[in-house]
């Protein structure tokens, strides 16, 4: 990049974090380097007022040239712009900034040169404001989010991404400012729902049921979507989140060795795999005692918590014996050692069940193949042997306190729109089934050409046979929860499982004091 002094300096990742190194051309040589924030992902030319400016996600920044200080000149989304199109800017003589802009869609790129302008708020139209809290923003919220707030003249979707908050010490310090936040009162218009604990927000009251919004929509109906999904998502009947895309969170495993009927308990899954002596990597390379009882539990938390109840059941059996399998594997794995892809482990028998995010119709190629064509989808082990999880994409909650519910419906419902996921889900499978449909017949009927890989292990796509649909829609329409987070959860259980693989208590003991301590948190958060 130029500088305003007309040299010459690079921006990248140096010794010392980010940084921007003048160049002396002649000497070819670094002669100078600054430190930057770790958040300047793009360096341009400064003014008389700014040594250099930079961009995030969030915002537009200027270098003063005095104090070496960043200062904030613009947040992207107020300015309905979105970051991940920029090109190149300028800071004009007049003082507006000049945008270069790309942004892709199905008819190719859309180039665009953009003037922003300051403008006092209180020359800005009258609008309704919406708050929309998240954590960690994604592009295609982002995207629609400016889009919305172009095309509205009644309503501005106002984003506030906690994540912001979050510190090198305290990585969930941003979901503890949102909940204090919501507990006092201050309750945003919109929820991003990943990775936030949507269960308790729910069992709260705090969240509307959106089967009256689809009820209520002239061009919808429940039949639009795939039901499965919509029913893996609901709480006593109710649906408060709405999602575009979603996975199924399953274990897969060959007949042979698991069965051939789908499911199993937490006893028959250890039994399972204790059959298997020789299985070395009976669940895989890298897990250990921690990830793999972390896993689980986030994968069958409605097993345990009963948010609207207020309940816990981590005394029961099967917890137990989660524990007690967990203590089977080591604690921590030996990345130094010799990796062996994971398809030559399951060919030679040494795997037995194979975690997976299905995510797409070439995952169920590829597992298959990998298990040399005979596959059933086991689950994760669950009490009432019906462990295939609902892992949503992009969701989205309207909260009770939400001060316009129409104008809130409208921003959410573009994400289910059969064109919006038409254009827009790269992967994951769409809930809308019009889509969807459309997705399993191109799969049966046109011929691929294109091939893909589980960890190095290479497959030639083929066309679906309807033998391959009904098995995969067997695992749709099978799912029957959600994956669920709590940190302060799973501090408790950590904390309890780790002294029971240290020796220095019982089992008993340790689900004794998990379910001590978590029932009382949970009574407190229903």
């Amino acid at each position: 990049m130029n500088l305003q002094d007309g040299s010459v300096a690079h921006s990248g990742w140096g010794g010392k974090g980010r940084e921007l190194s003048k160049i002396d051309v002649t000497g070819k040589r670094f002669v100078e380097t600054i430190e930057l924030p770790n958040n300047a992902y793009n360096v341009y030319q400064g003014n008389a007022e700014y040594s250099f400016i930079f961009s995030d996600n969030i915002g537009l920044y200027g270098i003063e040239e005095s104090s070496g200080e960043a200062v904030m000149l613009l947040d992207w989304i107020d300015s309905d712009m979105s970051q991940d199109g920029l090109r190149n800017l300028t800071i004009l003589s007049d003082g507006r900034i000049l945008v270069m802009s790309q942004t892709w869609g199905s008819d190719g790129p859309n180039n665009e040169i953009i003037y922003l302008t300051k403008v006092p708020y209180s020359e800005l139209p009258e609008r309704i404001v919406l708050t929309l809290a998240t954590f960690y923003l994604d592009g295609n919220i982002r995207s629609e989010v400016v889009k919305f707030n172009r095309a509205s003249t009644t309503h501005r979707i106002k984003v506030n991404d906690y994540s912001e908050f979050n510190t090198e010490d305290d990585w969930n310090a941003g979901i503890t400012r949102l909940s204090t936040e919501i507990i006092s009162g201050n309750v945003p218009d919109l929820l991003d729902v990943r990775n936030l604990p949507f269960s308790q927000y729910a069992a709260k009251g705090l969240l509307l049921d959106l089967y009256a919004l689809i009820d209520s929509d002239p061009d919808f109906n429940r039949s639009d979507f795939i039901e499965s999904a919509l029913r893996a998502a609901e709480i006593n009947g109710n649906l408060y989140q709405a999602f575009p895309s979603f996975s199924v969170i399953t274990m897969v495993g060959h007949p042979s060795a698991v069965g051939s009927s789908p499911g199993w308990t937490m006893e028959e899954f250890v039994a399972t795999l204790a059959a298997h002596p020789n299985a070395d990597y009976p669940l895989g390379q890298g897990l250990t005692r921690l990830n793999l009882l972390q896993a689980l539990f986030m994968f069958s938390i409605d097993d345990y918590v009963d948010w609207d109840a207020g309940t816990t059941r981590f005394d029961s059996n099967d917890f137990m014996a989660l524990l007690e399998f967990a203590k089977t594997l080591p604690d921590e794995y030996d990345w130094e050692s010799d990796y062996i892809p994971t398809h030559e482990l399951v060919m030679a028998g040494r795997q037995v069940v194979y975690a997976t995010s299905f995510w797409g119709l070439d995952d169920y190629q590829m597992t298959r193949a990998m298990f040399g064509g005979d596959i059933v989808f086991k689950g994760l082990p669950s009490k009432d042997r019906n462990g295939n999880s609902l892992s949503p994409s992009t969701s989205f909650a309207i909260t009770s306190k939400c001060k316009d519910v129409d104008g809130a419906w409208s921003f959410i419902r573009t994400f289910l729109t059969e064109d919006w996921q038409k254009e827009n889900i790269w992967y994951g499978l769409p809930t809308n089934k019009h889509v969807f449909d459309k997705l399993i017949y191109d799969a049966m009927t046109e011929e691929r050409h294109s091939s893909g890989s589980i960890d190095g292990f290479l497959v030639e796509m083929e066309s679906l046979t309807q033998a391959d649909v009904d098995h995969i829609m067997s695992l749709i329409n099978s799912i029957s929860g959600t994956v669920g987070e709590d940190e302060t959860l799973w501090t408790i259980i950590s904390e309890s499982a780790a002294d029971f693989f240290s020796g220095r208590t019982t089992v008993q003991d340790a689900v004794r004091v998990i379910q001590n301590r978590a029932s009382t948190y949970v009574a407190e958060q229903s």
